[in-house]
């Protein structure tokens, strides 16, 4: 159609040159004045662009130029004024480098030129890291390909002293692993444990291993592993962590344990527990490489049933039941153990448990934990300031516990040791049965239970009704005759004292830590032992020592500081003999029949009475608490000077000071049965 709205035939089409550039598709009719030239065509194969409100095209450093006629566009043919022209021709390299060594798409926008050649300074200065797709290596089975890598160091030190952890990566099943270590010379171990562990549950060998140049993994000891297992080792590229996709991985493990650690309000050195937990999961919900489950592409089935929440409170049940005593502890979820086992952080001790009997409260972190440990366990809560007065009891809510009253206030209001109460004749004070009724009944027992200072016993009055006394137990009297004092208390009132659970619990007890200073105290009289400085000993054995705590049947609080035994080399001189009690009876019977006087005695610390044989040093800790009296000498080690209680060897000293002194001081000497 043209101008005129009339439509014509065009029979002939051709190739014209307008400007130097040639044209293809050019339509001719002989009864138009000029030729059709399709504008969608001359688009095609120019640049357009406005100049001086006119549309032009141009085609490298060719233009041609229209103009618009009667809202017609008509090309304008070459004709050149008079004006002087440069001969000199800029060179598109020059002005790539004019404008700052601009990309060749943006120096054909401005300019119309192309570089005929690549800047080397751009290749220099520009190089980009080369795209790694996810996964461009074809497996076709599991173990077919395992990455490995080494993360670390990291600070603070992990809950057993590690500083880095290994981790391994199946390519097939995105199946992972972590193992913590304490150093960097663990990484072969860990390598065999993971690699022995997956093809004995896949069924399946392990064929090629990728790592990093790391000296952990290119050392002689495991290539020599690797080849003895015909496992082809290949490394990655030197600074190219993307062909190795455990690296990703280790991200996400990162960022996991750092949110489980802000979230429950856990200590940082937790973290070595925390990242086993992560491939745990990991291998049990769909990977978005595979869309399917690690472990189920490995041939392995699964459950999410025992899964729970990283980091909350538990309660596990203890190793041994004591009767009348708590059968569980508090802890804190870290990790899954082997066959449906959780391991738990004891928060008393901060000591790893591995159990099944575990009851969860996830609603409740580690802070959580710690509280209700001092308010169940330690029973630190204390009374409000307000109460001031026995008479205000009635006025105290029922979660407040009354062991922070002291014994004076209770003698102050109840005059309960006002005099001595005789088993028979009972007398009660008008005073104290007025303030005992006052007294709500949940509360007397802890109020006349305190600090096991008296003694409970229940006495009737002539209504029936039942009141609650007690007696002060004094120290008692000695008397003519046989040096013999016996200190009880009725009902057996030890029975209701638990010994502490360890170091931990006792140091928050005054009456435990009262008796731990007069082992000490004991201790240190006895020259127990000498301090060195680490330096000095070398690579000696150094064992270590623990509080053992024991309640006496007449209430006495009994500490005693015991080495373990256990971490001693054999030893081949431990034999003590013992007394058997046919050898008592039989002295017995003779004392009797001759009516000679039978005297026994107790010795206090006996085995401190001994002495080592020649030659014989053993190294020890320093004990838990004895940096409150020496703190100077934290950082240094004991050498015993005596064979302290759980040496292997210290009841042979003792038998041998005991039998050297009799033979050599008292002129006894041995028969022969």
């Amino acid at each position: 159609m043209i101008a005129n709205g009339q439509y014509i035939q065009c029979k002939w089409s051709g190739q014209v040159i307008i400007s130097g550039i040639s044209i293809e598709s050019v339509y001719y009719h002989p009864d138009l004045a000029a030729n059709l030239i399709s504008m969608v065509k001359l688009k095609e194969i120019t640049k357009m662009f406005i100049e001086n409100e006119d549309i032009c095209f141009r085609q490298n450093n060719l233009v041609i130029r229209t103009k618009q006629v009667n809202k017609n566009i008509i090309i304008v043919t070459d004709c050149l004024e008079n004006k002087a022209f440069s001969a000199y021709k800029v060179s598109p390299e020059i002005w790539h480098e004019r404008l700052m060594h601009i990309a060749d798409k943006e120096l054909a926008h401005y300019t119309g030129l192309h570089m005929n050649k690549k800047c080397v300074a751009c290749s220099l200065a520009k190089i980009p890291r080369s795209p790694h797709p996810l996964n461009n290596t074809a497996v076709t089975r599991p173990l077919e390909l395992v990455y490995f890598d080494l993360a670390g160091k990291i600070s603070p030190r992990g809950l057993d002293g590690e500083e880095y952890y290994c981790i391994a990566l199946d390519e097939y099943s995105k199946a992972t692993q972590i193992i913590p270590l304490k150093s960097k010379a663990n990484t072969l171990q860990a390598v065999k444990q993971i690699i022995s562990l997956w093809e004995s549950l896949v069924g399946k060998s392990v064929e090629r291993v990728r790592t990093d140049h790391g000296t952990e993994f290119k050392n002689v000891e495991t290539s020599n592993y690797f080849a003895r297992k015909e496992i082809v080792k290949k490394w990655s590229c030197v600074g190219t962590p993307q062909q190795i996709s455990v690296e990703r991985y280790n991200r996400y493990v990162k960022e996991n344990v750092s949110t489980i650690i802000i979230n429950r309000r856990l200590p940082k050195n937790t973290w070595s527990l925390i990242c086993t937990s992560v491939p745990y999961v990991k291998n049990r919900i769909r990977s978005s490489a595979t869309m399917m489950e690690p472990i189920k592409l490995l041939g392995l089935k699964f459950t999410i049933d025992h899964l729970r929440c990283i980091g909350c409170m538990v309660v596990y049940k203890k190793d041994k039941d004591i009767k009348m005593d708590m059968k569980g502890n508090i802890g804190v979820f870290l990790a899954y153990g082997p066959k449906n086992s959780y391991k738990v952080l004891d928060v008393a001790t901060n000591c790893i448990k591995v159990t099944s009997n575990v009851k969860f409260y996830e609603e409740y972190d580690y802070i959580d934990a710690q509280m209700f440990y001092k308010r169940l366990v330690l029973h630190e809560t204390k009374i409000p300031a307000h109460i001031n007065d026995i008479d205000n009891l009635d006025n105290i809510p029922s979660s407040y516990s009354l062991k922070s009253i002291t014994s004076r206030n209770v003698c102050k209001n109840s005059k309960i040791m006002t005099s001595e109460i005789n088993d028979k004749n009972i007398t009660e004070d008008s005073s104290t049965n007025d303030t005992i009724n006052k007294i709500p009944y949940e509360f007397k027992e802890d109020i006349l239970n305190l600090s096991h200072k008296f003694e409970e016993f229940i006495v009737s009055d002539d209504n029936g009704i039942s009141k609650t006394q007690s007696d002060y137990i004094r120290n008692p009297k000695f008397v003519n005759g046989s040096p013999v004092a016996t200190r009880t208390r009725k009902k057996g009132s030890a029975f209701f004292v638990t010994s502490p659970s360890g170091y931990l619990e006792a140091s928050q007890l005054p009456e435990w830590k009262e008796s731990m200073k007069q082992e000490r105290e004991s201790l240190i009289k006895n020259n127990t032992w000498t301090y060195v400085k680490k330096n000095d000993i070398g690579k000696q054995n150094v064992i270590t020592s623990k509080w053992v705590y024991n309640v006496k049947n007449d209430g006495r609080l009994k500490s005693r500081l015991t080495a373990r035994g256990c971490q001693q080399p054999t030893q081949s001189e431990t034999y003590s003999p013992t007394v058997h009690p046919s050898i008592l009876k039989a002295i017995l019977s003779i004392c009797m029949q001759t009516d000679m006087k039978v005297h026994t005695m107790d010795c206090t610390n006996a085995f401190l009475q001994g002495n080592f044989e020649d030659n014989e040093i053993v190294y020890m800790t320093v004990p838990k608490g004895i940096e409150l009296v020496y703190p100077q000498h934290t950082n240094s080690i004991c050498r015993l000077l005596k064979p302290i209680y759980g040496l292997r060897q210290n009841s042979r000293c003792w038998y041998k000071t005991f039998t050297d002194f009799f033979n050599n001081r008292c002129k006894f000497y041995h028969i022969r049965i």
